[in-house]
């Protein structure tokens, strides 16, 4: 059944096929599902799905009620789970346009089958693989789509943050890089009970790499005082503040909102049991106040500077799109000043 590339075949078997789930949805959406779990034809898979997301929404509203709906959602996670072929930007427009998917349980248990999907398909994330990256990048962001209040991302934000955040250096592309940070940055705003509970231990685990790459990112801060805005030590970081202007307040933005929970980490608790873990977030502290005031500085400063000597020398191949990365970087100077004014404001 819809096994054909004919448009026009297609379009009659689809009219029947809606007929059929106009009458009896229920009995016609098992049929469906298990065509798609139990068939042979990854052509038939993906035509029965789009028919599903596309005519689903199309039944009257006396046909549809919540027990169909918790059905539906049911088989689609099932699909998910068991037919590979099948591929999560094609299910999740079925799930997330129901209604009973905006209660806690079904969001929540969305959130996990999504997780567990992607964690089973990329148990050890590869930098150089682009179809590791697409899979975290896409599987990541439709996690993001569900989290609220009280569903939260929970085994996934701590699978970015030790799994791929401490490889991210390695990627080739500076957009996957940025598109994996900006994914980060909106986890981290629900990081659920497991993060929020985590040992000392586990939860420097899950810092330090995001971190270590926030130390890398940022410029260096010269040795000697005379030299911090000197035009020659600024057209040398011109490249790396503009360039990773919106990389370097996305981490800023998750470690800030993250360390919240375990303000040990930066040797801000009251009370530690463990006077190294002290004595070592404090120097994490010192060390990030010092870079990231000089970024600042040098922002408040040599903006002008930067953005014109960087539009006159920048990478085509890493950068085509030149003047819509300036336009975006410009925008994230504000913000990036604002979060360090907040944070670490100047003596």
């Amino acid at each position: 059944m819809l096994a054909t590339d004919d448009s026009s075949e297609a379009h009659v078997i689809s009219l029947v096929l809606f007929s059929l789930l106009e009458t009896d949805p229920k009995n016609t959406l098992v049929g469906i599902f298990n065509q798609i779990i139990s068939g042979n034809s990854k052509l038939t898979k993906e035509n029965l799905i789009k028919f599903v997301s596309q005519n689903y929404k199309l039944l009257p509203e006396s046909r549809v009620n919540t027990e169909l709906e918790e059905f539906l959602v049911e088989y689609a996670i099932k699909v998910l789970r068991d037919v590979p072929e099948i591929k999560l930007i094609q299910v999740i427009p079925i799930i997330s346009s129901l209604k009973c998917i905006s209660s806690l349980q079904e969001r929540q248990k969305l959130v996990n089958v999504l997780t567990d999907q992607v964690i089973q398909a990329v148990p050890d994330f590869n930098p150089l693989d682009a179809s590791c990256i697409a899979h975290v990048r896409e599987g990541g962001n439709q996690v993001a789509r569900f989290l609220s209040k009280n569903a939260s991302a929970g085994s996934f934000l701590k699978y970015v943050l030790t799994k791929v955040v401490p490889n991210i250096s390695l990627m080739k592309n500076p957009l996957d890089q940025r598109n994996i940070l900006h994914l980060v940055a909106k986890l981290c705003l629900h990081p659920g009970e497991s993060f929020k509970s985590s040992s000392l231990q586990d939860s420097q685990k899950m810092l330090l790499p995001l971190y270590n790459y926030l130390m890398e990112v940022l410029p260096d801060v010269p040795s000697d005082p005379n030299q911090f805005f000197h035009s020659s030590g600024v057209s040398t970081l011109g490249d790396k503040v503009l360039a990773a202007a919106f990389t370097l307040e996305c981490l800023l933005y998750a470690l800030l909102n993250l360390v919240q929970f375990h303000p040990l980490f930066f040797g801000m608790a009251e009370l530690a049991e463990d006077d190294d873990s002290l004595r070592e977030g404090v120097c994490r502290l010192q060390s990030l106040r010092h870079k990231v005031q000089y970024l600042a500085r040098l922002i408040q400063s040599h903006k002008s500077t930067i953005i014109a000597r960087w539009q006159l020398t920048f990478n085509k191949d890493l950068y085509p799109d030149v003047t819509s990365l300036v336009v975006r970087s410009v925008r994230t100077f504000p913000r990036i000043l604002l979060l360090t004014c907040s944070h670490f404001p100047f003596s």
